[in-house]
């Protein structure tokens, strides 16, 4: 499996369709993700981000390269 990068914004990959990916940071560790009270919430390495603001997650998102898994192509 390996890590793709993926632009998050209202206007590109919006974080309301995170769910679809498994999302996890460039080298591999897993993040959770989930919607909470309406608003976001993002786990990487036990440190929480949350928010109720699209644009906000979108930038930490971005800024911390959480990407998707894929496989490799042969």
């Amino acid at each position: 499996m390996k890590h793709y990068k993926i632009n998050w914004s209202p206007f590109a990959t919006n974080v309301l369709d995170a769910g679809e990916f498994d999302l996890c940071t460039p080298d591999g560790t897993p993040v959770d993700f989930h919607r909470s009270n309406g608003g976001f919430v993002l786990v990487i390495n036990s440190k929480c981000f949350e928010t109720s603001d699209n644009i906000q997650m979108s930038y930490w998102m971005n800024q911390f390269e959480i990407g998707g898994l894929k496989k490799a192509q042969p």
